[in-house]
């Protein structure tokens, strides 16, 4: 009989102390949506409400919106869902429903579809210890049409970020990324695995103050490859920097993973330039390859001008 009335009034606090915790997390989102409105954006989460006893507890929403006029950005999607275990509650997982209109700046309006959309934050402060996010059969199509054929698409991508220090790593992944050939006619781009791994240094400042300006900054690209069926692409690794005009200057390794089907595949993509592209690799083939057979040369970026040993390229524009 002890025992029963033990566990009774034990369920009881504990249903009592949730319900109390979750009162609170909906007064916090509802707040932090009027700050945000207070501030001069725009936001909605619409019908907060705080779910997941009686071992998870986070917010649903039933629509997300957010908009920064001064900037010309605005984010609209559906439904989210996040949860915290109640043990763990520094660990929120989320997700959220498409599809999404995006506005951006000098653009046509871009509707986002999905199949999964999924965020993993880890809190702590003054950043998230780490963020991931991942997605499947993304979609990216341009206007509001609902039967528009998708200008991009990709099986899968990741997102990951995470502070290091006073610096902030990054890495993304994108499987199968796939251009509407009608964009590109004549021309036939296959799909492509894309990856990028990159550390900005003092990039945390540049999160804290809001900041989309690169300029001052610097970092190392320690990959960012595009590969193709056939085990074929390119990569590029090595330090970089941004002046304060805007100019670039990096001293990169280019590399290329199986050269002659690489030439080919670009000679698809650009068939008017097909000469070029096998004098070319003839050239760099001089330079010497790796045990593999893959190329590597030395591209060097001054001031913008970007140059593969003493071979120009071209000038890259101001950032």
């Amino acid at each position: 009989m002890y025992l029963a009335i033990a566990i009774v009034v034990l369920a009881g606090a504990y249903s009592a102390g949730w319900k109390v915790l979750a009162n609170k997390l909906e007064s916090g989102a509802t707040q932090l949506v009027h700050r945000i409105n207070a501030n001069g954006d725009r936001a909605n989460c619409e019908n907060i409400s705080a779910k997941g006893y009686p071992f998870r507890i986070g917010i649903f929403c039933d629509a997300v919106f957010f908009e920064r006029a001064a900037a010309g950005i605005s984010v609209a999607a559906g439904a989210l869902r996040s949860a915290a275990q109640v043990y763990r509650p520094t660990l929120v997982l989320s997700e959220v429903d498409g599809p999404a209109r995006v506005l951006l700046p000098n653009m046509l309006p871009l509707r986002l579809n999905w199949e999964t959309m999924r965020t993993s934050t880890r809190i702590a402060s003054p950043l998230p210890e780490r963020f991931s996010l991942e997605s499947s059969r993304l979609a990216a199509t341009f206007g509001d049409s609902e039967t528009a054929e998708p200008a991009a698409r990709a099986t899968r991508t990741e997102l990951h970020a995470r502070p290091n220090g006073p610096n902030l790593d990054v890495a993304t992944s994108i499987r199968q990324f796939e251009l509407d050939p009608a964009l590109l006619p004549g021309r036939k781009v296959p799909p492509t695995d894309i990856e990028a791994d990159i550390t900005i240094k003092n990039g945390v400042g540049l999160v804290l103050t809001g900041d989309r300006n690169l300029r001052g900054y610097s970092g190392v690209l320690r990959n960012l490859s595009l590969l193709a069926p056939g085990d074929t692409g390119i990569s590029l690794k090595g330090p970089f920097s941004i002046a304060a005009d805007g100019l670039l200057d990096a001293d990169l390794v280019l590399g290329v993973k199986r050269p002659e089907d690489f030439a080919r595949l670009l000679a698809e993509i650009i068939p008017e330039a097909r000469s070029q592209i096998r004098n070319g690799l003839m050239a760099f083939s001089l330079t010497g390859s790796g045990a593999d057979g893959s190329l590597e040369l030395p591209l060097k970026i001054t001031r913008g001008s970007a140059a593969i040993g003493f071979i120009p390229l071209g000038r890259i524009p101001p950032l």
